[in-house]
């Protein structure tokens, strides 16, 4: 049994223990606090305040139509009012995250209404000479020009009168994050599939070529087996895919398949018994095929579609596809066409089009006779 200077001692050192923790912990949030003070007494700058400026005045053009021309400008050629720039960014950056084409493809940003590339169908020669011995002329690359227009998309988020004058909404955020989602849905399918009218033009609505492919036309491989890989050595057509990749485009491989085509690849092995599929299942980062990145496509065709069109597809696509963006984006607030709902009438302009032909392989599951 302790003695009373025992007991004394011992709550003396526990009272001194918890003494020196609060004193911690009262340091740690004097220094936080000191923190936050200092933050809020700096001074912000004007790109901080202009940004403000903008959000603000553009919220209040959201809610309730308000209109200030020195943070909206008018379009009137075209109608409405350009977003603010930091709003634009918003709606930008979200449908670059959610556009697959948009992880692989090369982007530019015009002021006009279209772009045009001069684009090599082969490569220069060249040669080796000494100092002073002559250098023979060589062969120039033969040129040809490429027109990408861009074309207008537009998306129609609607909202109540009730719902805009919440406070607590974040009004532009919530406008931007449902127009960027239905415009990266939108592009990324039609730079699949895209008719190249009043849309971009998709790489897989090009002719398909089984043997040496002219420029104009995409390599393809078959399975031999309609909407499968065949029993045995189907690893021999995904090598042989990759192998047809000229080198100087393998560094920046890359596989865009549907998820069908990857539920499949899971089940193969290769020769010594071993899957080819290095990744989870479901599991969209880090995959690897035959060393290649792998990026799931769900606007890429499933296996088994009938028309035979392709449901993978290998190449360099920075070097193989374009992605042109209008520099601006516009918005129409409607009050009238949707009563009681109120809608926003977003537009911006998106051009695609494949720009070089050798750096993309796709491959179809199909029979020789198809």
């Amino acid at each position: 049994m302790q003695t009373v200077k025992e007991v004394v001692t011992s709550l003396s050192q526990s009272f001194e223990t918890k003494s020196q923790d609060m004193e911690k912990k009262l340091s740690h949030m004097s220094e936080r606090l000191g923190k936050l003070e200092v933050a809020t007494l700096r001074p912000m700058t004007d790109a901080t305040l202009h940004e403000q400026e903008q959000k603000q005045v553009f919220r209040s053009f959201l809610a309730r139509g308000d209109l200030e021309e020195k943070a909206l400008s008018s379009t009137d050629e075209e109608g409405g009012y350009l977003i603010p720039q930091i709003i634009g960014k918003e709606i930008n950056d979200v449908i670059r995250s959610e556009s697959v084409m948009r992880q692989l493809a090369t982007s530019l940003t015009i002021s006009g209404d279209s772009i045009d590339l001069l684009v090599s169908k082969d490569e220069a020669d060249g040669g080796w000479a000494g100092e002073t011995e002559e250098r023979n002329e060589t062969n120039t690359p033969k040129l040809t020009k490429i027109k990408i227009p861009v074309h207008e998309m537009y998306a129609k988020p609607r909202a109540t009168q009730k719902l805009l004058d919440d406070a607590k909404l974040d009004i532009e955020t919530w406008i931007a994050s449902k127009v960027a989602s239905k415009m990266s849905r939108m592009e990324n399918y039609a730079f699949i599939h895209g008719t190249g009218e009043k849309q971009p033009r998709g790489f897989l609505t090009y002719p398909l070529s089984y043997g040496t492919a002219e420029w104009g036309e995409i390599q393809a491989f078959r399975t031999g087996v309609a909407g499968e890989f065949p029993a045995e050595n189907a690893i021999d057509i995904l090598i042989d895919t990759v192998n047809s990749l000229k080198p100087q485009y393998l560094a920046g491989g890359k596989w865009l398949m549907s998820r069908s085509a990857v539920a499949a690849i899971s089940k193969l092995k290769d020769r010594n018994g071993l899957p080819l599929w290095n990744a989870d299942l479901n599991t969209k980062a880090n995959a690897t095929l035959l060393g290649y990145p792998v990026l799931i496509c769900d606007d890429m065709p499933a296996i088994n579609n009938e028309e035979g069109k392709p449901a993978i597809a290998f190449g360099n696509f920075e070097q193989a596809y374009y992605i042109i963006d209008r520099f601006d984006t516009r918005i129409m607030r409607d009050p009238y066409s949707a009563k009681p709902y109120i809608e926003f009438y977003t537009t911006r302009r998106v051009g695609g089009d494949v720009v070089n032909f050798e750096a993309l392989k796709v491959i179809t599951f199909t029979t020789s006779e198809e």
